[in-house]
Order: structure tokens, then sequence, then C-alpha cells
């Protein structure tokens, strides 16, 4: 028999019943589903909407329509979010992984993507924090066509420079020289119509990181010089792997 998920009003009746033992270990196994439940709150596309196993205010956050979905206790209701609501529709945690990808989140459902980038540390020291962009889900990262510019200032307020890309480069460097030790990468990257077809794709940056000891403050813009749909984004330093930190991804409803 399979474990089920109980309201709580049906678990609470078994238990004035059981000065004789009447509480089977099924009950126990289902109370304990019930009270450790693993799908309370979900998120993906909407297709994987669950059918069955729900209780009363379990919630499902679609990555492909901006709304949240509530179990009544017979249906899914559909509550959409207001124009300019942020939704938030992955995150990644980094421990000593190679690369933070998301290749599932970006569709046409939104056209400005927010990456919040928190504590991202390298596992090596003095390591450039650079992304790359996919057109077909992950299964490739595209290498050329990106360009950034960018406006640094250190905390010393003295070595305030004004630095760029220049030619087309493999990647955007979103932080450079990043110390293994402190804060690491902390910022926000914004992705514009990602899936439009427009010659170019276009990001605003402003990040923090620690270099050589000190905070460095970047701000300003990348591009990417291609009218492919964007369907996919990672986040990496240069050599090593990322040892901790958390990027999240959100939708900004149209």
């Amino acid at each position: 028999m399979a474990d089920t998920r109980r309201a709580l009003a049906d678990l609470q009746a078994l238990h004035p019943d059981n000065t004789t033992g009447l509480i089977s270990p099924q009950d126990a196994r289902d109370a304990l589903v019930t009270n450790h439940p693993s799908n309370v709150c979900q998120s993906g596309p909407l297709s994987a909407l669950p059918s069955t196993g729900q209780v009363t205010g379990d919630t499902f956050y679609p990555t492909n329509e901006p709304a949240m979905y509530r179990w009544d206790g017979g249906a899914w209701v559909r509550h959409a979010f207001g124009a300019g609501a942020l939704v938030l529709l992955q995150q990644l945690t980094a421990a000593n992984v190679a690369f933070l990808p998301f290749t599932s989140v970006l569709s046409s459902a939104y056209d400005v993507y927010q990456f919040e980038i928190v504590n991202l540390v390298p596992t090596n020291q003095t390591q450039d924090c650079l992304v790359e962009v996919s057109v077909d889900g992950g299964a490739t990262w595209v290498t050329t066509a990106y360009y950034w510019a960018l406006w640094a200032g250190g905390t010393s307020g003295q070595n305030i420079v004004s630095t760029q890309g220049g030619t087309y480069k493999p990647w955007w460097n979103i932080a450079a020289a990043v110390d293994n030790t402190g804060d690491g990468v902390c910022g926000t990257l914004k992705l514009f119509g990602p899936q439009t077809p427009r010659a170019r794709k276009v990001a605003s940056l402003h990040t923090m990181a620690m270099q050589a000891g000190q905070h460095v403050t970047y701000v300003g813009h990348c591009m990417w010089g291609a009218p492919n749909p964007i369907t996919g984004i990672r986040f990496y330093f240069a050599t090593g792997t990322v040892s901790s930190g958390t990027v999240r991804c959100y939708g900004l409803v149209k």
C-alpha cells in the first residue's frame, strides 16, 4: 500500500481511538509523510503540475507562466501575478561545482530575467567570474560574440577605472580577479528579451567582488551579438570550481 499524505484532522481522529491499538503501521507511516511532506511547494514547467497526492494548501509555481497554483482540496486554483512582480523561477546553490547552469527557465513567458548573485566564492585565488549563454537548453555553450563595458571602482576610491571587453570575447566577465576568501561575488545581472529575434541580446550588470582584499564594484552592460533565442545561461569561474554561493533566477511579470 502506498504511503498517503492525510489531512491533519484525519490523523487526529485516530488517536482518541487508540486505546486498543487501532493505529496500524500504515497509519504511522502516513503520519510520517504528512508531517514531513516533500511536495508542499513545488516548481517546474506547467506540464509537471501534480495530479495526485495533494492536500489543501499545497502550491505549485510554474517556470513558464507568471502564476501560482494552490490546491483547494479538490482542484488546482490559478492565481496570476500582477505586472511588475518578480517570480522566483529557480535557485542554484554551489558546493564545489564547476558551473551553475540555468537550462530550463528561460522562455517567452517573461521578457526580463533577473539573476541575483549571492556570495559566489571561487576555490582558486584571483579568478574571473564568467557568464556564458546557450541556444540549445545547455547542450552546448556559446563561446563567441560577447562584449561588455563596465565601470569599476575600488573601496579606497583611488583606483576608479573604465574597463571594457573591447573586441568580442568568449564570455562575459562580470567580476575580475576574485579572492577565494571573503564575500566573493554579489550583485545583479538583468537579461532583457533573451528570446526575441533582435540582432543583439543585452543585459545590465551591477556586481561587487573581493579583489586583493578590497571590495570592487562593477556597473555597466553586457551584450551578446547574435539573433538566436537564448535558452540557457551559466555562471562559473575561469579555473577551479565554485566553492560556495547562490544564484537565483527571477522572471519579471509583463
